[in-house]
């Protein structure tokens, strides 16, 4: 029986031994696996077999170790909620090559309220959670899904505007006598008037500070990080702020995004990302399942007609890297994903204190 085991071992791993070596090159670097278990594998009467066992003692090591980062970079370490991964840690494999895929295993949908802070302040957070983003975690605005699902809406509703701007008992006249009723589910004057003001601060949000954030460009290049580092230093004995949840949050997300900049001048998984398009089943983006919003009006509402499609089409959110063992950013990636997923939920232990309210 033994033969036979090691046999179906090598049977497995031989058409794999590329990945297997990108993960076993991970568990080395990181003390998961010892280097002398790795040449006693091979040396002894079962080297298929010992491979194997060390490559899926690797693969059982990182989600500790994900949630250990995670836990050093949250706002509160010691209140750290028995949080489940936002992303399970899969296997998969096409084109003959073995990829590590990060699936959501539920969807996560921040709704931090940031209305009470400072407007400065509060551009401040939305400006960093942009970075944190575009340099560390999976995640996006909830007005980019918004993005082309309202592109018809804000056209009906620019339509309706103009040939109707101050009568809303002229507008939903002009709306039911028109084909835009069926495509929206108008079935009465009340649902007109709750989309017309979704729509409407979608297109217009009211808060101050909100529409000062979407009227500056995405954060591209290291200019906005060091401009946020310009504006800590400002503030840093600014009376009341420095205790604030906010603050404090501000201050830990853009010292670590800029120990991550020194680190990984580029994401670090820029150079293990696959096509979108990759394996056999239909796949969102990773970051779609993670939406980040602000409490707008529209957002509830535009989330669950995103997430029901989705479901609808059978489709999953997913990240996906090659496993190249002349590659050692695999084991970066990781990292990267686990500080920023770390301070995402220091952005909801802090949005909790700053509302009064429990972390759970």
């Amino acid at each position: 029986m033994a033969g036979l085991r090691e046999r179906g071992y090598g049977a497995w791993l031989d058409p794999r031994r590329p990945g297997v070596a990108a993960v076993l090159r991970l568990g080395l670097a990181r003390g998961w696996v010892a280097a002398g278990d790795v040449d006693a594998a091979f040396g002894g009467p079962a080297p298929n077999e010992a491979l194997y066992r060390l490559f899926g003692a690797t693969l059982s090591a990182i989600p500790a170790w994900v949630e250990a980062l995670a836990r050093q970079n949250a706002l509160d370490p010691e209140r750290m909620p028995d949080w489940r991964p936002f992303a399970g840690i899969d296997l998969a494999e096409w084109d003959g090559e073995l990829h590590l895929v990060l699936v959501s295993r539920a969807l996560w949908v921040h709704a931090f309220d940031l209305d009470g802070l400072p407007p400065a302040l509060a551009v401040a957070v939305a400006q960093t959670l942009d970075l944190v983003a575009r340099d560390l975690a999976p995640c996006c605005r909830a007005r980019d899904l918004a993005g082309s699902w309202y592109d018809d809406a804000l056209d009906a509703y620019e339509a309706l505007l103009a040939r109707a701007p101050d009568d809303p008992a002229e507008r939903w006249t002009a709306a039911a006598t028109d084909d835009w009723a069926d495509g929206f589910d108008w079935e009465d004057r009340a649902a007109f008037e709750a989309w017309w003001e979704r729509v409407g601060a979608y297109r217009a949000p009211a808060p101050r500070w909100l529409r000062r954030w979407l009227a500056r460009p995405r954060p591209r290049g290291p200019a906005p990080l060091r401009r946020a580092l310009r504006r800590l230093w400002r503030w840093r004995r600014a009376p009341g702020l420095s205790r604030a949840p906010w603050f404090r949050w501000l201050r830990r997300a853009t010292l670590a995004l800029r120990r991550a900049e020194r680190r990984w001048p580029r994401p670090p998984w820029a150079a293990l990302a696959v096509e979108e398009d990759w394996g056999e089943m239909e796949r969102e983006p990773l970051e779609c399942a993670q939406p980040i919003g602000f409490g707008e009006p529209w957002e509830a509402d535009l989330l669950e007609s995103f997430y029901e499609n989705v479901a609808c089409f059978g489709c999953d959110f997913a990240r996906a890297w090659r496993c190249d063992p002349d590659n050692p950013a695999l084991g970066d990636a990781l990292e990267a994903f686990a500080v920023g997923q770390g301070l995402l939920i220091g952005a909801c232990q802090a949005d909790a204190l700053a509302r009064g309210a429990p972390f759970v």
